[in-house]
């Protein structure tokens, strides 16, 4: 009997329930309830999406295209398409320390000095996922061969665009092994994650440090051109105000036809955020240059028109650009000179400080300036097709640095004292160079076309020396290899 009644009473309920469904539907005013439930229940989805790091400096070609702008409309890649032959491109790096501290992102590619290398050849066995992998590191080499990786579910870290897998090198001895995982993204990359962490978040003990290792197939019409992988941002500026605001790590910044004058920067139409990038002498210590540009990686000026494009001042102590600090950076297509008298400087015309990975292209030094470029503390450089003239101390002057590479370059028309100046200079050399019509004053007897300090050295490689005045070539022994030599020796 008590069985009849419940069921009953579960009918009625559903009947009633039933009722004010139809009532609702048939009422005008709530055609809008749908819309809100739905809102509701996205809301109440996105309340559950994972955060990235807060401190995490996502760059724009891992989560979004080249320009900033999001990839929709892109599934995330599936693991049927790892199969092929991947090369390391570079390498994403952030790092979180204690409870205060600015997180800390870097990008390094892997033809940088010292940089690692890497190649992974991926295939499908037997219904398994194999690959030969080689990791050549600063100090160590890593190789796996017919190694499977297994395919977990989830995201190879937190705020990855692909949440749903990620592959690990089995271990079949039970150790960690590599440690990484991979995964690809919606553009196409492999990507290998490390991560190290230690201590709580928020707290003074806390680290965390993630790696990013960034593969592209071998055959990828990206990796003709490896240089332009480091930039994630390229604008195009026509003052130097905009020039300063968009120096950015990993950006290339072309410059409009025109003259961008650093005496009359306007300091007031720097953004806060790019101070940083610009000292003056107060903020250095022992500080004399009027700008310095600090602490800048993977970086581009480039002309947008070669030869349209001039940087000077007219402060004949400093030099036209002064870089510290920096590394990878690349100048290419300026003219860059000193808008003073002949004579009256004593700035170079650029100058490089505690700096790797500098490169000169198809740009044009100018004096008056006492040198064409001065070097100090700074390693691997190239400047190419490029023509340093009209100095008034000399050409180079190269302090403490090594690994210099300059190639099909004309030095003309300089004067007064030793042209190459080199102390504790190491890995100069010089190839396919021109040098033409540089006089040393012969007042300065013990002065010569190159000054060499102990344990320096230098090497010409087919070069030419066409009407160069000098009491002495070298103070020190020097490598000419093929060169030809036409000059006048008092």
């Amino acid at each position: 009997m008590k069985k009849n009644v419940l069921i009953k009473r579960i009918l009625c309920s559903l009947l009633s329930v039933i009722l004010s469904l139809c009532l609702l539907a048939g009422c005008g005013g709530s055609k809008n309830e749908p819309e809100k439930e739905a809102a509701a229940a996205e809301e109440s989805a996105s309340e559950k999406e994972p955060v990235p790091d807060s401190g995490a400096e996502k760059p724009a070609d891992e989560t979004t295209g080249k320009d900033g702008e999001k990839e929709a409309g892109k599934k995330t890649g599936s693991a049927d398409d790892i199969e092929g032959k991947w090369e390391m491109a570079y390498t994403l790096s952030h790092s979180e320390y204690g409870s205060d501290s600015e997180p800390y992102d870097s990008c390094t590619m892997a033809d940088d000095p010292y940089s690692a290398s890497s190649e992974l050849n991926i295939e499908k066995k037997d219904g398994k996922i194999i690959a030969d992998f080689l990791y050549d590191g600063y100090e160590s080499t890593l190789k796996y061969l017919g190694t499977e990786l297994i395919k977990k579910d989830g995201a190879a870290y937190e705020g990855c665009e692909n949440k749903d897998w990620y592959l690990e090198f089995s271990d079949p001895f039970e150790k960690e092994g590599e440690g990484k995982k991979y995964t690809l993204l919606n553009d196409g990359k492999l990507i290998g994650v490390s991560i190290s962490t230690d201590g709580k978040k928020g707290t003074d003990d806390y680290y965390y440090y993630r790696n990013i290792d960034v593969y592209l197939r071998k055959d990828a019409p990206e990796m003709e051109n490896k240089e332009e992988l480091r930039y994630f941002e390229t604008v195009t500026v026509s003052s130097l105000e905009e020039l300063i605001n968009n120096m950015d790590n990993n950006k290339k910044v072309i410059l409009k036809s025109g003259t961008y004058n650093f005496s009359k920067l306007d300091k007031r139409r720097i953004d806060d955020d790019h101070k940083k990038h610009l000292l003056g002498a107060d903020e250095i210590e022992n500080g004399y240059i009027t700008y310095t540009i600090s602490d800048l990686s993977n970086f581009c000026i480039e002309a947008e028109k070669d030869g349209k494009v001039l940087i000077c001042t007219e402060e004949a102590y400093d030099p036209v650009m002064y870089f510290r600090y920096s590394n990878n950076l690349t100048l290419r297509g300026l003219t860059c000179g000193h808008e003073v008298e002949p004579g009256y400087c004593s700035g170079s015309v650029i100058g490089f400080d505690g700096s790797s990975g500098i490169k000169v292209d198809k740009c044009s030094l100018y004096g008056c300036g006492t040198y064409g470029i001065e070097f100090h503390d700074t390693d691997h450089v190239e400047v190419k097709d490029s023509e340093i003239y009209e100095c008034t101390y000399g050409l180079l002057d190269i302090y403490n640095s090594s690994e210099m590479n300059f190639k099909n370059c004309t030095f003309r028309d300089s004067k007064d004292m030793s042209m190459i100046c080199v102390q504790n200079g190491s890995g100069i050399g010089f190839e396919d160079c021109t040098f033409k019509n540089n006089r040393i004053n012969p007042d300065y007897t013990n002065t010569c076309f190159v000054d060499l300090s102990e344990y320096s050295d230098v090497t010409f490689t087919k070069c030419l020396f066409e009407d160069n005045q000098y009491n002495q070539f070298s103070n020190r022994k020097v490598t000419q290899k093929n060169c030809t030599v036409n000059d006048t020796t008092d």
